[in-house]
């Protein structure tokens, strides 16, 4: 909100109040499991709100295995063995604000089924 103390378009009576909302996006991609895999998905969500001009604020994200599994063809969600990397949103050149890589190990293993005819 933009207020000013005299008329007239003089920088010394302007002043500006601005506060923000920010949604931090947090995505993943593996290249575990069968091809093709996708590029990227949407794996945690959550806003920060009333952050002013100026400020930084700090956003906490969970990660669970649902949502970083895979869905077969017959709607099974599947968590693959393999490497894993996540990021916080996306900047101009697509390299997320903060990124991290994790491993899993062991054996594929069907976390959900879905119904079968």
């Amino acid at each position: 909100m933009a207020t000013s103390g005299k008329s007239g378009t003089s920088r010394d009576y302007l002043r500006w109040s601005v506060t923000s909302d920010y949604t931090a996006l947090l995505f993943s991609n593996t290249t575990a499991g069968p091809s093709p895999a996708p590029l990227k998905q949407l794996v945690g969500y959550t806003r920060v709100k009333g952050i002013a001009a100026g400020q930084s604020a700090t956003a906490q994200l969970s990660v669970t295995l649902g949502s970083i599994a895979r869905v077969g063809e017959n709607g099974d969600s599947v968590l693959y063995p393999g490497t894993f990397q996540l990021w916080v949103d996306t900047d101009v050149d697509g390299n997320g604000l903060a990124r991290t890589t994790f491993e899993l190990m062991g054996n594929q293993e069907v976390i959900s089924e879905w119904p079968q005819p």
